[in-house]
């Protein structure tokens, strides 16, 4: 049986989330794996947020923010079309 099953199951919403943000341009899917992934907790549990290491915290504070980057994204899908076009100078 395998003893940590969270960091496996951690790492397999991570790659299907970035898969469907990086390569599909999926945002909707994109937000519910990155963010359900974030409830499996791939490191020790029992550490309090402030005890943790800095490495740790920064790993999970950067999904985070692909979340809340990628919310806006799929609930408006124009409003990334929006920005490109901005970016395009169009």
């Amino acid at each position: 049986m395998i003893k940590n099953y969270n960091r496996w199951i951690y790492i397999a919403f991570l790659i299907v989330g970035l898969y469907n943000l990086l390569l599909k341009h999926n945002f909707g899917d994109a937000t519910i794996y990155l963010g359900i992934g974030l409830a499996f907790d791939p490191f020790d549990t029992t550490l309090i947020w402030k005890d943790r290491p800095k490495w740790q915290q920064a790993v999970l504070m950067v999904q985070l923010c692909l979340v809340f980057i990628s919310l806006p994204l799929s609930i408006w899908p124009d409003l990334s079309l929006g920005f490109m076009e901005g970016f395009r100078g169009k």
